[in-house]
């Protein structure tokens, strides 16, 4: 959610000046975030305008968002407009077949304006929890299930499973963007039959607290991605004053990033090294050095 609210500030503030370059950076964060499905720009009016990536999910293009058969679809982007922040849908199927869910983003030049488009993240749900519940032990030895306040499932590690109430299950609420989430831990019943039979599997209740601890970091978690999000402002201001030349690259050694003290060093845009080599940036007589 993070990285959608940070391409809705680089749209703001001009960072990414056209489509070219939002295809590219938000190419660039699907390769590093695999809940991700997509990532749009959507327009003022509600058009989907540019869809990332493009081949699976051209069905989405030019469609209005507005006029989409989902009505929860038309409530959170509605909602988004009105109260100029970030919204999310319920968990709902979408056309790529997946559950999943979508947040939208206005980009706002100036608080007091209205937004000048929307960026549109989509999650598929299973993807998002498996990445941050990825602990084999965890799932070998509870079921997770994470839920809307209405009831609807938005997740369960084992589909094939018949929910019970218990002494010994656990619910954590959690808050997904603008909505919460219930989250149910409840051990699977041969871990709970031997522990009740075996002191020796008193750990398996060890590792039911620590999957309940795990719960209350991930939430944690979120509230800091969050805050981290409001701080974005202030973590500009302090790149674009800054005199020394800071540079942000990919594992394949590719410039993602240049701060603004390149163009007055080089005397040249950023915009233009943007995707190269590191070592083409440094002139060919010192690159043996």
């Amino acid at each position: 959610v993070a990285i959608v609210q940070h391409l809705a500030v680089e749209m703001a503030t001009g960072d990414l000046e056209s489509e070219k370059e939002f295809r590219q950076e938000a190419l660039h964060f699907l390769e590093l975030y695999h809940g991700f499905l997509a990532i749009n720009y959507v327009t003022a009016e509600g058009e989907i305008a540019i869809v990332v990536p493009e081949a699976p999910n051209r069905a989405a293009k030019k469609r209005l968002l507005l006029e989409h058969p989902a009505a929860d679809v038309r409530a959170s982007f509605t909602r988004a407009r009105d109260t100029r922040k970030l919204t999310r849908t319920a968990a709902i199927q979408l056309l790529q077949g997946f559950q999943g869910l979508a947040t939208y983003v206005p980009v706002l030049v100036a608080p007091d304006q209205e937004p000048t488009g929307y960026i549109n993240g989509v999650f598929c749900i299973d993807r998002l929890v498996d990445s941050c519940l990825s602990e084999a032990s965890l799932r070998e030895r509870f079921i997770i299930e994470m839920a809307e306040t209405d009831g609807t499932v938005a997740y369960n590690s084992d589909p094939d499973f018949e929910r019970t109430i218990r002494s010994h299950s656990v619910d954590f609420p959690i808050r997904i963007v603008d909505r919460p989430w219930t989250l149910h831990l409840e051990p699977r019943p041969e871990i709970y039959t031997a522990a009740m039979s075996s002191t020796v599997d008193v750990l398996a209740w060890g590792g039911f607290l620590m999957s309940a601890v795990l719960a209350l970091l991930l939430h944690l978690f979120m509230r800091r991605h969050a805050e981290l999000a409001a701080s974005k402002a202030d973590y500009k201001l302090i790149i674009e004053n800054q005199k020394e030349l800071i540079v942000k690259l990919d594992a394949k050694l590719r410039v993602v990033f240049l701060s603004p003290s390149y163009s007055t060093i080089f005397a040249r845009p950023p915009e233009r090294a943007m995707g190269q080599a590191v070592v083409d940036l440094i002139p060919a007589r010192d690159r043996d050095e």
